[in-house]
């Protein structure tokens, strides 16, 4: 829907759903403490790369670069495939099922990579094709895979599942009940042919930087959209969390002794604006029960910005908050009295503005608006 300065919802303000300033408050404690790398241990990790035999972009020594890191920083396990020309569904199949049944167990990571073109789709489709030729008009060539059709092989087994896909409308391979995801692209958004700039050297530079450090998925999705915001590209990249699920810790993979957990220091100001709608007004107290909760519950360290209070109205009980990337991909999409506003790189600045901000209007101008001139003695005449 085209946006609107009069929605339908401004004129059906008992529709709009409201809620407590502490229920907030325990939606951001939840996806804090979703978002905080734990000291939860993988037995073992392993990353799969998938790109195609007719790749056009180059993306197979991109690929391998990517594996690399995972490799020497991380410890893991890495395997590359290339789906073939010719019976490329069950080259595929016959793939997925043995790394599925080899790696999918409990106490073990599976993490998808995929390089290479797919169709352009909505949020809502049951057929998704992915490709390794496309024509100039975004069309695929050649042959393809119905990724819906086969991805149950990986998500209907034991262990936990990270998919990190770079294509056109990315994001669509992530389901409502699926593994978390970072997605190159939004849905129906075309990626970048250049691999220079391409979503996986983004995530090869990212994943150099931590070094092994542990971060969460959702940590690693806020630098990668940190560079992406910063760079202007066309496209952000997206994280779709596991539902009912904490973000996945990635770090490197150790002996049995004991590891120190260190929080990894993300720089940057990127942050969300969020409009909440409270139920009732909002008082200076709650604001300063807010401020005690949140320096009493966010670790040093953890998060690169602050949870902040930007506004407070009366009327409405409306207050616009800004928080942090990586929290804020955590929250609940739908169903909830907050939502999503801009991506902002500040607090309010307007305090701090000196000038004063002129609303009175100018004076008078206009020939009709003139005092009328009293006409001189000369000019004066009597009647009757």
């Amino acid at each position: 829907m085209a946006s609107s300065s009069k929605p339908l919802t401004a004129y059906n303000l008992r529709s709009q759903q409201t809620t407590k300033i502490s229920d907030f408050a325990s939606a951001l404690k939840k996806a804090l403490d979703a978002v905080t790398p734990t000291t939860e241990r993988y037995r073992d990790v392993c990353v799969l790369s998938l790109h195609w035999e007719n790749d056009q972009m180059g993306v197979a020594k991109l690929n391998s670069d990517l594996l690399k890191v995972f490799k020497n920083d991380y410890n893991f396990k890495t395997m590359s495939f290339q789906i073939p020309v010719i019976g490329s569904y069950l080259a595929l199949q016959n793939k997925l099922t043995k790394w599925a049944t080899d790696w999918g167990k409990k106490d073990l990571l599976r993490i998808l990579v995929y390089s290479g073109h797919a169709e352009y789709s909505g949020t809502a489709v049951f057929k998704w094709l992915i490709a390794g030729r496309a024509n100039a008009q975004g069309n695929l060539v050649g042959p393809r895979i119905d990724w819906r059709r086969i991805s149950g092989i990986l998500e209907n087994v034991d262990g936990d599942l990270v998919y990190m896909f770079d294509c056109c409308s990315a994001a669509t391979v992530a389901m409502e009940d699926g593994p978390e995801t970072i997605a190159a692209t939004g849905w129906e958004q075309s990626g970048t042919d250049n691999v220079h700039f391409s979503f996986t050297q983004a995530l090869i530079d990212t994943l150099k930087d931590l070094n092994g450090v542990p971060e969460t998925v959702a940590g690693i999705y806020a630098r990668l959209f940190r560079n992406a915001y910063q760079n202007q590209v066309g496209s952000c990249p997206v994280h779709v969390p596991k539902k009912g699920s904490p973000s996945i810790t990635i770090k490197r993979k150790v002996g049995k002794e004991v590891e120190k957990l260190q929080a990894s220091k993300a720089t940057g100001s990127n942050r969300v604006l969020l409009s909440v709608k409270t139920r009732g007004e909002v008082s200076e107290s709650d604001i300063n029960s807010w401020e005690k909760w949140l320096t009493t519950n966010i670790p040093p360290g953890i998060l690169s910005v602050d949870v902040k209070v930007e506004a407070v109205f009366r009327g409405s009980g409306l207050l616009l908050v800004t928080i942090p990337v990586q929290l804020w991909t955590m929250l609940p999409a739908h169903g909830v009295a907050y939502s999503f506003v801009a991506h902002v790189t500040s607090s309010n600045t307007l305090p701090s503005m000196t000038r004063n901000l002129a609303i009175r209007p100018p004076p008078p101008s206009g020939q009709e608006n003139r005092r009328p001139v009293q006409p001189s003695h000369n000019q004066r005449k009597s009647i009757g």
